[in-house]
């Protein structure tokens, strides 16, 4: 919060925050709850066999899917005249 050269403007923004504060704290119990929650649902969602865990073999590598030379270009990209006046 700013405070300005006024003494009474001060105190009237003082307690313009001050009467936010209830509020900002029902808001910040609910967060709190709503986070409480989604993380004990996570716990349960953790205990869970993954559907497709049969499908993967991590300890493999998979070579389809990588090249192993990179791609390159048969052309090469045609290079703008330095010379042209604008």
């Amino acid at each position: 919060m700013d405070l300005g050269s006024d003494a009474l403007g001060n105190l009237t923004r003082i307690e313009n925050e001050l009467s936010k504060l209830p509020a900002r704290l029902e808001a910040a119990k609910t967060k709190k709850a709503e986070t409480i929650a989604q993380f004990e649902i996570a716990k349960e969602e953790i205990k869970k066999p993954f559907a497709f865990e049969d499908e993967l073999n991590l300890n493999e590598k998979d070579t389809s899917v990588m090249d192993t030379e990179p791609e390159q270009a048969e052309e090469q990209p045609e290079r703008k005249c330095a010379s042209r006046e604008r």
